[in-house]
């Protein structure tokens, strides 16, 4: 194939490139030698394209039958993916390239069905089909073309069919023993995995994730060679074999959302060259004790199952950690001080235990990578916090400190970047100046205190990127009368002042141009819905709690203004008002989508 054919045969094929402003295309035809065009690369002897690397490169459309790709004779590497061929079907034309062998057309917004002409391609090394699909149409394989690969396909080593659907195809059909690597994840497989997977040990990474398999993982036995298995999310389950720890070259397992069960086999301590463990969201019983070897986790996550016992002191031992996380699980004692030697790590979360004992909040700035913090609902874990002593936590951006029986308020001003700050459901009771200096602040959750008002609003404009603010269940709270509207939050989405000891729609409210969702349950509001309740949200509003008020009347409540007509997807819009009759008492709880119906002030009865 010589470079004048990109010129000359298709016109078409040049423009459609040339037009992207991607880089790669940018610099096609400045010079006559196609070979020296980003994205080529050319046969040194010849002079014939047998690379084109067209990744990232805004192609858009539909690849025409008589496109110069297509004449590429001697191509043996097509990489097309992360452009958006907005549902057009794969062209059979591809099975017309005899020389390619790698094949790559991932992320590329593929569907319908797959061409059979696709299983010609006889030479194939490595087939990436993977993350494709239209608008809600999956791109599809059906029997007759799997089995034609399968049968054609003989040097194949990597294939990569991710979210491929493949429902109609028996998994049991699969006699590639060739393959290094296999990825099926998303493919709509189910039932239980064949033996004849068992015959796939020239493997080295299986991925077979978000399907509905099920069963156990008595094929695993012969796959010595991998080193990386992704089983999360399916239906597997029962106890973990012991064979498991015949996998000895391991650097990932992910064995997340399944329905394992029981301890951790001893086995499991012949893991060490695990770098990645991920079996959260299963039933896992026992203690830790398997861990003491993995000296090579970077990452951790055991989250959400039944692993109970003390927490290990073995951190010391886990120094390359990253990230951990041990939430929503059955541990107990004191919180392992080995933790503040993992200098590597950025993510820390033993949320939803039993720990227990006193932990001086000062110590986590041994950690000056960490990022993300949760320590909430450990009922029996104290947080100590010195006021007096100067530290800095420079990266922590997400703080959680839910239900840690905190009584004073922090002053936290060794934390910069702090982006998310949860301390709801503590025994707080003053809201200090210093939270307002956290100007990157923008989720603060406060609910469930003891604060005492009264607070303003306006205070809180300090915080210019808030987009998140609960203060709701202050029983003690009074927001104040202030009514200073020139003050605003400009980023804020959420508001909940539910159980806030208000009796009047605070008009700053009327500020708040960008406000979601606005809950005011639950106060002591009385009378009309005043008219410029209608400029909150500016049209933004999409979700307004007003229940277990004394309201009178909704007459100048418009639904006009709680639509966002501008949105693609329709908004469902909830209106729960409460109205005090001189009748009765009566609630109005509706579901509202456009168009909007006029809604009646209690309409219906409680």
């Amino acid at each position: 194939m010589e470079c004048d054919e990109f010129h000359d045969d298709d016109d078409s094929y040049t423009i459609q490139f040339r037009n992207s402003s991607y880089p790669k295309t940018a610099s096609w035809g400045n010079d006559s030698n196609c070979c020296l065009w980003d994205g080529i690369t050319c046969d040194s002897m010849s002079g014939h394209v047998i690379c084109l690397d067209l990744t990232c490169s805004w192609i858009q459309g539909q690849l025409h039958p008589n496109n110069s790709l297509f004449q590429l004779s001697h191509l043996q590497t097509l990489n097309l993916a992360h452009n958006n061929f907005r549902g057009s079907l794969i062209s059979s034309h591809f099975g017309g390239l005899s020389t390619l062998m790698h094949l790559n057309l991932s992320y590329s917004a593929f569907a319908g069905e797959i061409s059979p002409k696709i299983a010609e391609l006889s030479k194939l090394v490595s087939l990436d089909l993977s993350m494709n699909g239209f608008e809600g149409l999956s791109l599809r394989l059906e029997p007759s073309t799997w089995e034609k690969l399968v049968l054609n396909m003989t040097d194949l080593r990597e294939l990569v069919l991710d979210h491929v659907n493949m429902s109609s195809i028996a998994p049991s059909s699969l006699p590639l023993k060739s393959l290094n690597i296999l990825s099926l994840e998303g493919c709509r497989f189910d039932g239980p995995i064949p033996i004849g997977f068992g015959n796939l040990t020239q493997l080295t990474d299986l991925n077979l994730a978000g399907n509905n398999f099920s069963g156990e993982l008595s094929f695993l036995s012969n796959l010595q060679s991998l080193t990386s298995l992704d089983l999360s999310g399916n239906y597997f389950n029962g106890l973990l074999s012991n064979s498991i720890g015949h996998l000895k070259s391991l650097y990932f397992l992910g064995l997340r959302g399944n329905q394992f069960y029981g301890p951790i086999p001893t086995s499991f301590g012949n893991l060490t060259q695990l770098t990645d463990l991920n079996l959260a969201f299963n039933i896992f019983s026992g203690e830790l004790s398997f861990l003491s070897n993995m000296s090579s986790l970077t990452s951790l996550d055991l989250c959400y199952n039944y692993f109970s016992g003390l927490l290990p002191d073995v951190f010391g031992n886990l120094s390359n950690l990253k990230s951990l996380d041990f939430s929503d699980n059955k541990l107990q004692g004191n919180f392992a001080v080995s933790i503040f030697t993992l200098i590597n790590l950025s993510y820390l979360s033993l949320s939803s235990n039993n720990l227990s004992g006193s932990v001086n909040f000062y110590q986590f700035s041994k950690l000056q990578n960490l990022e993300y913090l949760d320590l909430s609902s450990n009922k029996f874990l104290s947080l100590a916090f010195d006021n007096n002593l100067n530290y800095t936590i420079p990266n922590l951006r997400y703080l959680y400190l839910s239900s840690c029986h905190i009584t004073i308020f922090p002053k936290f001003v060794g934390l910069p970047n702090l982006q998310f700050l949860y301390l709801n459901d503590n025994k707080l009771q003053g809201l200090p100046e210093s939270i307002f200096g956290f100007l990157n602040l923008s989720h603060l959750s406060l609910s469930s205190n003891n604060l005492r008002g009264p607070i303003s609003l306006h205070q809180f404009s300090k915080l210019q990127n808030l987009r998140d603010l609960d203060l709701s269940n202050n029983k003690f709270l009074s927001l104040s009368s202030n009514n200073d509207v020139h003050h605003t939050i400009p980023n804020l989405t959420q508001l909940d002042l539910s159980s806030c000891n208000i009796n009047d729609f605070p008009k700053q409210l009327g500020s708040l141009q960008n406000l979601k969702g606005l809950n005011l349950s639950n106060n002591k509001i009385r009378g009309d819905i005043p008219q410029w309740f209608n400029n909150v949200g500016n049209g933004s509003l999409d979700a307004l709690d007003l229940s277990h008020n004394n309201l009178t009347s909704v007459e100048y409540l418009s639904m006009r203004n709680l639509s966002v007509q501008q949105q693609i997807k329709w908004t469902h819009f909830f209106l729960i008002l409460q109205c005090k009759l001189t009748c009765d008492t009566q609630l109005i709880s509706q579901q509202l989508v456009k168009p909007h119906p006029k809604v009646p002030c209690c309409s219906a009865r409680s």
